[in-house]
């Protein structure tokens, strides 16, 4: 049987990817009915956070997954609704936690309104999330999301207070990712799986898949924190180097012997000024230590595409392997 759907291409992006999940409207449309439920202040917030966007990945995820076995569930919409939700009240945190002024290219909630009713924001689309989950008795799903959240907090805990400490190691850092990012992706292909299949090979293998995306999706998302443009990220570049976030391309430096000395010796002193920040993204690309993390990229994204080797051939499991390729080529 040959496979259908969109062929793999440098030029791809999410938007050609949308196109095979027409459902994706009615995601787009629950979205907007569980934010317009809220009242006052909170319901301008939502919607405003509502409006700035975003890829809707982890809602294609969800959707893509169980498609790999048949047709869009109602139960599938309401998991990539409550996903989509958890995710932008992720960003909305993120953003007050990382003293941030835009998110793609728009001015933040805490930017706006303070950190103090942003996080009450964030809060409130969380529980939007556990309430959809709830009322629509997804309740094995909800057990997947209520532990994917705790892995979140976690790993936020565990970045913040790993801030220029020169003593960790990849290990810290990938465990990190795996909580911050990589899970809740895992996640959004297992619950759309598990909704739709009930062979847990096959379930297990969108797990995998998921979570070697995300690790992907997260160092090239490091990556472009050096070499990314603010326009195209939507966001500050040099975010993580400037607050002490040390990813894997500043893990590497710090391995290279022409570079640790000085380097290890500036992040000791627990602070990021312009001249420090542009010699560091100098030294890293300079180094090699971009092209080794973006190795490291493009061995999780064949872990992620051999994953799907279980899968029943079609456009859908073709879709998820374009987006494991989008991933490494991502600008944004």
């Amino acid at each position: 049987m040959k496979e259908s759907g969109l062929k793999t291409s440098p030029n791809l992006t999410f938007a050609d990817l949308a196109r095979l999940l027409p459902e994706l409207y009615q995601v787009e449309e629950n979205l907007h009915q569980a934010v317009a439920s809220a009242e006052g202040p909170v319901a301008e917030m939502c919607s405003r956070v509502l409006r700035s966007g975003g890829k809707r990945l982890r809602p294609m995820l969800v959707l893509a997954a169980g498609k790999c076995f048949g047709p869009v569930s109602p139960g599938m919409i309401k998991v990539a609704v409550a996903v989509e939700l958890i995710h932008m009240a992720s960003l909305i945190h993120d953003d007050v936690i990382d003293v941030s002024s835009t998110r793609r290219g728009r001015p933040t909630l805490n930017a706006c309104w303070g950190n103090r009713v942003s996080i009450l924001t964030g809060d409130f689309l969380f529980a939007k999330a556990f309430r959809l989950l709830v009322e629509n008795q997804l309740f094995d799903v909800l057990r997947l999301v209520t532990r994917t959240v705790e892995d979140m907090c976690e790993g936020e805990v565990e970045q913040v207070i790993g801030e220029f400490d020169i003593n960790q190691t990849e290990e810290n850092y990938f465990s990190r990712i795996r909580k911050k990012t990589a899970n809740l992706i895992a996640m959004c292909c297992q619950a759309g799986a598990l909704i739709a299949e009930k062979d847990q090979e096959k379930v297990e293998a969108l797990y995998e898949y998921g979570l070697n995306l995300g690790c992907a999706f997260q160092i090239i998302d490091d990556i472009l924190d050096f070499i990314g443009k603010p326009e195209q990220l939507g966001k500050p570049a040099g975010l993580d180097l400037a607050q002490g976030n040390l990813t894997l391309p500043v893990l590497a430096l710090l391995r290279d012997p022409f570079h640790r000395s000085w380097l290890q010796k500036e992040l000791l002193q627990d602070k990021m000024d312009g001249e420090l920040r542009q010699r560091i993204v100098e030294a890293v690309i300079s180094s090699g230590a971009l092209a080794y993390a973006r190795a490291v990229a493009s061995y999780y994204q064949k872990k992620a595409k051999q994953a799907l080797a279980v899968l029943p051939v079609s456009q859908y499991r073709n879709l998820l392997m374009n987006l494991a390729e989008l991933v490494l080529v991502r600008s944004n």
